[in-house]
This record gives structure tokens, sequence and C-alpha cells, in this order.
């Protein structure tokens, strides 16, 4: 956020100043020219804190910053492309500045053609100047050679007198345009270099937009295995949900399981318990019919016994 506001403020006095300069005629002269300088240290001292990254704490600052860059150098191309435009247009003594448009986008090849055309606008003046002194000379000559002045003359006096006027004002053009000439050479040069640290900063500026597009690739594989995490976690929840309901289940059934093996148990218990009893009572019905059995045998053999006594008796009393 600071170097967000330290960036505007910036861009707002530069604003300012800009406006300022349109309004009262800027003088485009060695001031500009260190002006220029200034701003060229500045877009280094930029470039470096850039490089070093140690002023920006996100790449969004980073980009805010290069774009606010970029637009520092472009208004010192359009002030520059407003010297050409300068150079160009002065053609009339009486032109006012403030009425001239600013040019952008001036390559090499239009700045030549500029500078050129800047050096013939001063050897015009300057056949201008050696024809309007030589004028003055002749009418000079004239009026020493003539003995007294007549309204024609005097006429003729002051239109010298305004030449006169005229070729100090070309002089002062002339001054003027020498010393844009070379402010814009310089300028050019300063141009140049702002051309270069633009380049480098594009560079910087597409290296760093490469890394956006990397970490942005990376935040969306980020969220999408985010996604698929958080659906394998949802998953697993109702696997885990599922499993303790197969659990309570599985309880309820071993519950229910226990409860019938124990009611079959009670019944296996009762059922031997019966059959045990049964067998005990027809053991006993056995025991008591085999007693009658042996008593009814007993009592057969004795019946036996007797018969065959008495029969031994009948044997022994007959005479056989």
């Amino acid at each position: 956020m600071t170097i967000a506001h330290e960036s505007q403020t910036e861009s707002d006095q530069e604003k300012t100043l800009n406006t300022k300069k349109i309004k009262n005629k800027p003088d485009f002269t060695a001031a500009a020219f260190k002006e220029l300088q200034e701003e060229n240290r500045a877009l280094k001292k930029e470039i470096l804190r850039l490089k070093s990254g140690g002023a920006c704490a996100t790449d969004a600052a980073v980009d805010v910053r290069i774009l606010e860059l970029k637009e520092m150098c472009q208004r010192s191309f359009s002030e520059n492309a407003l010297l050409f435009s300068k150079l160009v247009k002065i053609e009339h003594h009486g032109e006012d500045h403030e009425s001239m448009e600013m040019k952008k986008d001036m390559d090499s090849e239009d700045r030549q053609q500029n500078m050129e055309e800047c050096a013939r606008n001063v050897h015009k003046i300057n056949v201008d100047m050696d024809r309007l002194r030589k004028m003055i000379e002749e009418r000079k000559k004239e009026f020493e050679d003539a003995s007294h002045l007549n309204a024609k003359d005097s006429a003729r006096f002051l239109e010298i007198h305004e030449e006169i006027r005229m070729i100090g004002k070309l002089t002062e053009e002339k001054d003027s345009l020498m010393r844009m000439l070379k402010e814009v050479t310089n300028s050019g040069k300063v141009s140049n270099q702002y051309r270069q640290r633009l380049e480098e900063l594009e560079e910087e500026q597409a290296a760093l937009k490469q890394k956006v597009r990397e970490y942005a690739r990376y935040e969306s594989q980020k969220k999408e295995s985010d996604k698929q995490l958080a659906k394998a976690r949802l998953e697993l929840e109702n696997a885990k949900k599922m499993r303790v309901d197969m659990v309570k289940k599985l309880h309820s059934e071993s519950t229910k399981c226990m409860q019938m093996k124990n009611a079959l148990d009670r019944a296996t218990v009762q059922i031997l318990f019966e059959l045990t009893e049964k067998a005990r009572i027809d053991a006993i019905q056995k025991n008591q019919k085999l007693l009658e059995a042996k008593e009814e045998l007993k009592e057969a053999r004795e019946t036996l016994r007797a018969v065959q006594r008495r029969l031994c008796e009948r044997c022994s009393g007959s005479t056989c």
C-alpha cells in the first residue's frame, strides 16, 4: 500500500508539473534537460528497486509499479516529441507556442529529418539576417547622404527601426532554436536510454507475467487438488458413517443371535431334561416289567419243579 501511495503521489506531482509547464510556455533549455536527467535517474533507481525485489511485496504491486514507470517513460517521449514538433513548426516568427500540438511515437528517421529541417531553418534565418543587415547599411548610407528628412524618409526610418527590431527578434529565435537543437540532440540520447530501460522493464514485466501465469496455474492445480481432497474426505466420512452403521447393525444382529442362541440353549436343556426324565421313567417301567417277568419266570420254574416232583412221585409209585 505504501509503494502504491508513493507512486500515485509521484504521478500526481508529475501531472501538476506538466500542466504548469504547458500553461507557462516551457523553456526547453538546460533546466529541461536536467529535469529529464533527474527523471532518468529516478527510473534507474526504480529499476534497481524492482530488480532487488525489496520494494515490492507482491507481484501485483510490481505490475502496478512497472505500469507507472511505463507511463513516466511515455510522458518523457511525449516531451521529446513536443521539442521536435516545436522545431518543425516554427516557420512563422509570430506563431504562438501554445497552439502547437504534441507529436507522439517518433522514430529515429523522423528525428533525423526534424534535425535537418531545423538546420535548414537556422540557415534560412542567417540568410535573412544577412540580407536585412545589408539593407540597413544601404539605407543608413542613404540617410547619411540625404540633407533633410521628409515624411517619406521618416516612414522609411520607422520601417528600418521595425526591421532592426525584427532582426533582434530573429536573433533571439535563432539562439533559442540553436539551444533547442542542442537540447533535441541530448534528449534524443535520453530517449534512447529511456527506450532501453523500457525494453528492460518490458522484459522484466514479461518474466513477472510468466511467474504470475505459473502461480495461477499452480493455484488452479492446488484448487483442483483441494477439491479432490475434499471429495476424498467426504467419501471417507461417508465410509466411516457406513462403517459405524454397519457396526451398529452387526452389534444388534449379534445381540439378536445371542438372544436366539440363549433361547435355543434353554430349549435344548429343556428338551434334554424332558428326554432324560422320559428315559428314566422308561427305564423304571422296564425294570418293573423285568422284575414282573422274573417273578413270573420264578413262579413258572416253581410250578415246573412241582410238576416234575409229582411226575417223579408217580413214576416211583408205579411198576414201571
